[in-house]
């Protein structure tokens, strides 16, 4: 385990301690939990090193299509793989899961984490594509409003997140790429 010298305290959801005695939740899909140069600087910040939580993971072009122009651009190729950096595992859960407890990272958590299971489309808040079955608050119907704020979350901040994972994706392309090209060069 790594010591945190800047951590505030864990964060989480009674919704999602609840969920998670029962089916698999997000923090067990730490693999698609995909950074943006933001969320990495602000981990290191808490003394984490990259080479402890981040992983890189091809996606086939099958993930990729049908998404915004943006986001498909975001993805680093390199001999016809398509990468992104992503959240390590640490055995089935997110590295930086505290089992019962929630997330580590406490406020510091990826921007990706914060919108889930949202998204914006078509200027409107939307569940994420295919998250309605995977998230309890979806599988429930909550209308968004109050799954929002279940989850201490305000249109504001949704359309803050996924305006902060845009404008990372579209300029930051080449301080991603470094990172991938290093991590993979490493693999």
């Amino acid at each position: 385990m790594v010591f945190v010298p800047n951590m505030k305290k864990e964060i989480s959801f009674p919704h999602c301690l609840e969920c998670s005695k029962f089916q698999t939740t997000c923090c067990n899909c730490a693999p698609l939990v995909p950074f943006t140069i933001k969320d990495i600087n602000k981990i290191k910040k808490l003394g984490y090193k990259e080479r402890d939580f981040i992983t890189v993971n091809s996606y086939p072009k099958s993930f990729i299509d049908g998404n915004e122009k943006w986001w498909k651009e975001s993805f680093v190729k390199v001999k016809n793989k398509n990468y992104k950096l992503n959240v390590k595992k640490l055995k089935k859960d997110c590295f930086f899961l505290s089992p019962g407890k929630g997330c580590k990272l406490g406020k510091s958590r990826p921007f990706v984490c914060k919108i889930y299971p949202f998204w914006i489309k078509n200027n409107k808040i939307v569940y994420e594509s295919g998250e309605k079955k995977e998230c309890n608050i979806g599988l429930k119907n909550v209308p968004i409003k109050k799954a929002m704020k279940l989850l201490d979350e305000n249109p504001k901040k949704i359309r803050k997140y996924y305006s902060e994972i845009k404008k990372d994706c579209i300029k930051n392309k080449e301080k991603y790429r470094k990172i991938v090209l290093k991590l993979i060069s490493r693999d």
